[in-house]
């Protein structure tokens, strides 16, 4: 049995030019061409993911520390200077951190293995992480082309299966001043801070705070790392200064932390947020626990990610991953970014 586009779909979505995709996107469309029917998209997508999955568990297996991998993704995939981006090609992808992220959740903590983490070498494994990633995320990109396709009865089809696509790879819906300003005149008010407080726990201006207090700690522990990396390397070639053994163990740490293992310098804890602003630490608590994802291995990482390709990705309302003993580490986007007006309500 064969199936045709809808005949209107071509007026809502334009359509789609074969001669464009390379051999491995035709490759992977046509898994799901050769399909009779949605179960058999469905099964054929589930393997994929089973196959996709092992190979990245497989890529960390020895990566003993899950923040290393968590903050290595955020230095593979987030562009450091965000405005130049598309000008010189980054690939990078906040949904691959995401990925990754939940395979790391269904690990079950963050240090499981006995290995030291002075011994891995989480950073060879980034650049298989991302490929692998992003091939889910054209995986699924594929699959709901073909059920669109399948689905002829339908005719906004298509444009759902664009739009669940959409949702699927691009973080950050909305330009950021634009983001703020909203966010600013919905909440910031005192008939919003009574409503805010009895439903989440905190108010606007608390979040805000918190919020502004992770970025600048963050940003400060890479800069410093950066800096100290670079003037360490700087007298090195310049041979004009002489070099103790305490400072080039110094540039050394520095590179570890920026580069190979950056779990411990990009993590950060209630104390660290608190002295950085006027906030008290029940206040912090109360926002950081809020936008958290836990380490729990009550369900398989496959599972995990054919969910969050399917629409259901747990980072979407918690950026934060936090461990046991009360670190936290960003994955994606800042915490509250797209998804304030749907925090769930406390307990």
């Amino acid at each position: 049995m064969s199936y045709q586009a809808h005949p209107k779909a071509s007026s809502v979505v334009a359509p789609l030019d074969m001669s464009s995709l390379g051999d491995e996107a035709l490759e992977g469309m046509a898994q799901f061409a050769r399909c009779r029917d949605l179960g058999e998209v469905n099964a054929v997508f589930l393997s994929a993911v089973q196959s996709e999955v092992s190979s990245m568990q497989d890529l960390i297996a020895e990566a003993d520390d899950a923040f290393d991998v968590v903050e290595l993704m955020r230095l593979r995939e987030i562009p450091p200077v965000p405005v130049t981006a598309n000008r010189i090609g980054i690939d990078g992808s906040g949904a691959a951190i995401e990925l990754v992220s939940l395979l790391l959740i269904a690990r079950g903590s963050r240090k499981p293995g006995p290995t030291p983490r002075s011994e891995t070498r989480p950073h060879e494994a980034t650049e298989g992480l991302h490929q692998h990633a992003a091939k889910l995320l054209r995986l699924s990109t594929y699959k709901l082309l073909t059920e669109s396709t399948m689905r002829r009865g339908e005719p906004l089809a298509r444009l759902a299966a664009d739009y669940q696509s959409h949702n699927g790879s691009v973080r950050s819906m909305q330009y950021a001043t634009l983001h703020y300003a909203l966010k600013r005149q919905l909440f910031d008010n005192q008939v919003m801070d009574r409503v805010m407080r009895e439903t989440v726990g905190f108010t606007y201006e608390e979040f805000n705070i918190t919020r502004q207090a992770i970025q600048k700690f963050y940003s400060q522990k890479l800069t410093e790392a950066r800096d100290i990396l670079g003037d360490v390397a700087a007298e090195s070639r310049g041979g004009k200064l002489p070099q103790t053994e305490e400072r080039i163990a110094q540039g050394r740490r520095a590179a570890i932390d920026l580069l190979f293992l950056p779990g411990e310098r990009a993590s950060f804890r209630v104390e660290d947020i608190v002295a950085r602003t006027t906030l008290d630490s029940s206040q912090v608590f109360s926002v950081l626990s809020t936008f958290s994802c836990t380490f729990d291995n009550s369900r398989r990482a496959d599972d995990l990610v054919a969910d969050f390709l399917r629409g259901a990705n747990p980072f979407a309302r918690r950026a934060l991953l936090t461990d046991d003993e009360g670190n936290h580490v960003m994955t994606s986007l800042q915490i509250g970014t797209d998804c304030l007006r749907r925090i769930p309500r406390t307990p």
